[in-house]
């Protein structure tokens, strides 16, 4: 409803069971100072779990529920399963925690930083290979660009159409058009050059239906567009 809206303008919330367990965790992280991601993973499991639950959502109100009123059976809450235990065995349990809670500690940081370590190393070879790909895309945008600059470029329509019908084979003129529209957009990074080569529905274009294309919309740019002095490099993020 509009006032469940407004009222949750600003929380942190998620319906999805499968994030109930992170968002305790962010919550616990976020507003308990000097509380570690160890601490913060517990806590936020045991609330999830409800470990240490007392049961208190049941303690009388003052009110009674109208499916008490009605007489029907109220089931009581669940208590934790550390109340669940013998009192000797929670008093074993809290010996224990603490006597262990340092190395505990010490060997949870060793293993974050483990994984860590792992994390970087596999994002040092990710930029690697983007750093490869983006050298291949640029040769290839260098290539296009001296071919923009040769006589091979068609730069005007009546240019365009007289080279076109030279070719008499559907593949050679395919290849030829779709060698214009790349020098435009990867060889100078006219952006608005690009077309795709085939669409779901439609299937693969055709050599006059990009030759349409690179009539009415890749040449007309060279009046509103300027010639780069260099091709576009992207480098990876």
């Amino acid at each position: 409803t509009e006032e469940v809206c407004r009222a949750s303008v600003g929380l942190h919330a998620n319906n999805d069971p499968s994030e109930r367990n992170f968002g305790i965790f962010s919550d616990s992280f976020q507003h308990c100072r000097g509380m570690g991601i160890g601490e913060a993973t517990a806590l936020g499991t045991t609330r999830d779990k409800n470990d240490f639950g007392r049961g208190a959502s049941d303690l009388v109100t003052g009110k009674r529920s109208k499916a008490e009123r009605d007489g029907a059976v109220i089931e009581a809450v669940d208590i934790g399963l550390f109340h669940e235990m013998p009192t000797e065995l929670t008093d074993t349990l809290i010996v224990t925690s603490k006597r262990h809670a340092k190395e505990s500690r010490r060997r949870f940081t060793a293993l974050l930083d483990k994984q860590a370590a792992e994390s970087e190393k596999k994002m040092k070879t990710l930029r690697g290979k983007k750093l490869t790909a983006a050298q291949g895309t640029l040769i290839d945008a260098m290539y296009l660009k001296q071919k923009y600059n040769s006589l091979r470029c068609w730069l005007a329509e009546k240019q365009a159409f007289k080279d076109l019908e030279k070719l008499r084979y559907k593949k050679d003129r395919m290849a030829a058009v779709k060698e214009q529209i790349l020098m435009r957009y990867l060889g100078l990074g006219w952006v608005e050059a690009h077309h795709p080569w085939s669409k779901k529905g439609h299937g693969s274009y055709s050599a006059a239906e990009l030759f349409d294309h690179f009539v009415t919309v890749v040449l007309p740019l060279a009046d509103t567009h300027k010639v780069p002095d260099k091709p576009p490099l992207k480098l990876p993020g």
